[in-house]
């Protein structure tokens, strides 16, 4: 004999829902649509961020620095926000700094992919630490953002490091040894930002090392050196 229409089976028995106790509902509810229902829930989620995501994409930054152990608080780095959407005319949702610490595992690797994906346009931090970025080329030269004006100014500040520059130097007709000399060119590519009054009063550790670099791989240097002028207190 079929089933009644209507019916839902429950513990070997035919109970209508309405019949049933609040008990053996939520028993019913648990066993047989707790799971769909939970699936439903975070599919419809996810489409919904999905479309989110396509019509509302994050506004491209006017600005993205990276602060390395800077001790710079919550509050300062909103103040810089706000000083730099001003300076630059823009929202201050367009201006992101990210603070990240040396003493990371990941942090290298970050910088490393916001360096590919051209997504950082300034790095502070410790000379030491920018030194092997500073090596690899990846920052910009100090004259070819600032005035000479500028330049000498800022002449105790700048901050040199020896760029590899073997891969650009033209090849002879001998073939290539296998031991390449590695030849380097001095580079001031950074600004050194601890004694600038706006830093010290920014900073909870003002007298450590603070490195401004401009990378090259930045969209908008002329943003990433306002950055570096507002911070010298130009």
């Amino acid at each position: 004999m079929g089933k009644r229409p209507g019916k839902i089976k429950n513990r070997d028995r035919d109970l209508d829902w309405k019949d049933m106790t609040a008990g053996q509902k939520i028993r019913q509810y648990r066993d047989y649509y707790l799971v769909p229902t939970i699936v439903a829930v975070i599919l419809l989620g996810a489409a919904i961020y999905i479309a989110w995501s396509v019509t509302h994409p994050e506004p491209e930054a006017e600005l993205s620095v990276i602060l390395i152990d800077s001790g710079i608080s919550g509050e300062g780095m909103a103040e810089m926000k706000r000083d730099m959407a001003q300076i630059l005319g823009t929202k201050e949702e367009r201006i992101r700094i990210t603070p990240l610490s040396a003493f990371s595992y990941y942090t290298p690797m970050q910088i490393t992919i916001y360096l590919q994906n051209s997504e950082v346009d300034v790095l502070v931090g410790d000379r030491l630490f920018l030194e092997q970025y500073g090596e690899e080329d990846a920052f910009r030269p100090a004259d070819s953002l600032y005035s000479e004006d500028e330049l000498a100014a800022w002449a105790k500040d700048l901050v040199t490091y020896d760029v590899d520059i073997t891969g650009e130097m033209p090849q002879s007709g001998e073939a290539a040894s296998d031991e390449t000399e590695v030849l380097t060119e001095e580079s001031a590519c950074g600004v050194c930002v601890n004694a600038a009054e706006r830093w010290m009063r920014l900073s909870a550790v003002p007298e450590a090392d603070a490195v401004c670099a401009v990378t090259n791989a930045s969209k908008k240097p002329e943003n990433a050196a306002a950055f570096v002028r507002y911070l010298m207190g130009e």
